[in-house]
């Protein structure tokens, strides 16, 4: 691994560690100064328990990436298509799973918990945080896999930071302009959406990104929407 891309993957983990971190003081307080601890403990929850759903992925993860190493480093394009191929078959049939079970919880979490919030409303929040990472994990785990076993995880984790930054920007834009929790989440969703876009990945793993011209569509969707709130 060269030491440019060592000192990128570094850097860009550091940097999207100190952001999150950041984001993470400043939105639970607005929520709760919006929108009362009761919606801000919904979402504390339903992000800890996406968290452990996320698992799922940890064991192929692991064993893919381990596999990977010595048909990269050997330029092994045969043996690189195959591990992704067996891969990508996991994900596709764990992913059902996923999937599964961001629909019982999103079902079964309103009937179970007692609380003032209306069942639509549990049911779209967890609804609406949890299926973008399913679209995720069903077409795009082996690509990250791969990234980071070419030395590149680094690209990984700058899309991460900038899906971050823009999903926080619009949340705290909707949040100030009077729109429920249930739009603020969606807007996640679409945000979430981004990785789908940027992720697309071709041969080896180069990675193909345009961030501007993905901005200007998310950004454009966003004021239609409050041109729609007035």
């Amino acid at each position: 691994m060269k030491r440019r891309q060592v000192f990128s993957n570094i850097l860009s983990g550091f940097l999207g560690q100190v952001i999150t971190l950041l984001l993470g003081i400043i939105l639970p307080r607005l929520f709760i100064m919006t929108f009362g601890s009761e919606i801000n403990g919904l979402l504390s929850s339903v992000n800890q328990v996406y968290v452990y759903i996320g698992l799922l992925e940890a064991g192929v993860g692991t064993a893919t990436l381990q596999a990977l190493y010595k048909p990269i480093a050997s330029q092994e394009k045969d043996s690189i298509n195959s591990i992704l191929s067996a891969t990508k078959m996991y994900y596709y049939k764990t992913g059902f799973f996923y999937g599964l079970a961001v629909l019982l919880f999103a079902i079964l979490y309103p009937i179970f918990v007692s609380n003032e919030i209306g069942f639509t409303t549990i049911f779209l929040v967890i609804l609406f945080s949890g299926l973008g990472n399913v679209i995720i994990y069903f077409f795009h785990g082996k690509y990250k896999i791969l990234l980071n076993a070419d030395g590149r995880g680094y690209i990984v984790t700058n899309i991460a930071t900038i899906s971050t930054i823009i999903t926080s920007y619009f949340k705290i834009i909707l949040i100030f302009k009077g729109f429920d929790v249930v739009a603020i989440q969606f807007s996640f969703f679409i945000v979430t959406l981004l990785h789908k876009i940027l992720l697309n990945a071709d041969g080896r793993g180069y990675i193909v990104t345009n961030i501007a011209t993905i901005s200007t569509i998310i950004t454009s969707y966003f004021k239609i929407i409050l041109i729609f709130k007035g």
